[in-house]
């Protein structure tokens, strides 16, 4: 999780962009990219935070990256998997919250 778009263009590259740059929508408060490091062979889920996040916005990040993680795995969503989603969902959601109150306590 990063508020600098800047400091992720230097560690990373955008793994699901043709040319590895990343784009910052105009009206966007946050996105997540499947980023590659650019010194290690491993690629990792970066959220990158543009503006103060709300509930919804931490929700909807969540859940791209929940989806992201289980589906790798694979771990697709139906009945017998659905508990998996939630506590996963739920520990995505207190990662972001974490992260938003060390980012206000900056302040």
């Amino acid at each position: 999780i990063t508020d600098n778009l800047k400091e992720i263009e230097e560690q990373y590259t955008n793994a699901s962009s043709n040319d590895g740059a990343f784009i910052q929508r105009d009206n966007a408060l946050a996105t997540v990219y499947y980023v590659n490091h650019k010194n290690e062979d491993k690629g990792s889920l970066l959220l990158a935070i543009f503006k103060p996040l709300n509930e919804r916005t931490i929700a909807h990040e969540a859940l791209h990256i929940t989806r992201t993680i289980l589906e790798d795995l694979p771990c697709t969503l139906n009945d017998d998997t659905e508990e998996v989603w939630c506590y996963t969902i739920g520990w995505v959601v207190e990662c972001i919250e974490q992260f938003k109150k060390a980012m206000e306590e900056q302040l």
